[in-house]
C-alpha cells in the first residue's frame, strides 16, 4: 500500500460499520464525507497518512478567537493580492457585485 487514501479508498471505508462508528464518535457524519476528503486533500487526489492525522486533530474542538483572526488577516492578505492583480471593474448600481478584471490573469501565471 502506498501510505496514502484515495477518495474511492475514503468514501468506501464509510461502508465498513466499525469505520462509520469510529467516524460518528468523531463527531462527523456520513454527508460530510466528500467536504472531508477535499478539505484533507492536498491537490493531488489522494490524502496522506500525515495529512489525514493533521488535518483531522485540527478539524476537533472549538475554534478559538485567535483562530478566527489569524483566518481573517490570511484572508484579508489574500484578497488585497487579488484586488492588486485584477482590480474591481465597478458596475453601474450598487446591488451588483463588482466582477474582476481579468486582463493581468495570464501575465501572472506565466511569470511564476
Amino acid at each position: 500500500h502506498s501510505g496514502t487514501i484515495s477518495w474511492k479508498e475514503f468514501k468506501n471505508s464509510w461502508k465498513r460499520k466499525d469505520v462509520s462508528t469510529t467516524w460518528t464518535l468523531l463527531d462527523f457524519r456520513k454527508q460530510d464525507c466528500q467536504e472531508l476528503f477535499q478539505l484533507l486533500d492536498t491537490g493531488n487526489g489522494e490524502i496522506s497518512v500525515k495529512d489525514f492525522f493533521d488535518g483531522i486533530s485540527r478539524m476537533k474542538g472549538e475554534a478559538s478567537a485567535r483562530d478566527l483572526f489569524r483566518l481573517d488577516r490570511k484572508l484579508a492578505k489574500i484578497f488585497a493580492l487579488l484586488e492588486h492583480y485584477f482590480p474591481p471593474v465597478p458596475q453601474d448600481d450598487c446591488v451588483t457585485p463588482c466582477s474582476y478584471n481579468l486582463s493581468n490573469y495570464n501575465s501572472l501565471t506565466r511569470s511564476q
